[in-house]
């Protein structure tokens, strides 16, 4: 049995991390990516640079 069989344990896939010369930051985590896109926009609209990760495969994600 996997530890994502318990239906007590979930995680949410897409982080929104900053980027600064110092690294990188976690902001927040989200179940779907028009979520991690939707507070992506009120971040960078606030001038934050910005980048949405896939936490399962630790990779950025594209934009369409």
């Amino acid at each position: 049995m996997s530890i994502y069989d318990n239906k007590y344990y979930s995680f949410s896939r897409f982080e929104l991390r900053s980027i600064s010369g110092h690294g990188q930051t976690i902001l927040s985590c989200h179940d779907t990516i028009e979520d991690a896109r939707h507070y992506q926009s009120i971040r960078e609209a606030r001038g934050e640079v910005t980048v949405i990760y896939d936490s399962i495969d630790n990779e950025p994600v594209c934009g369409e």
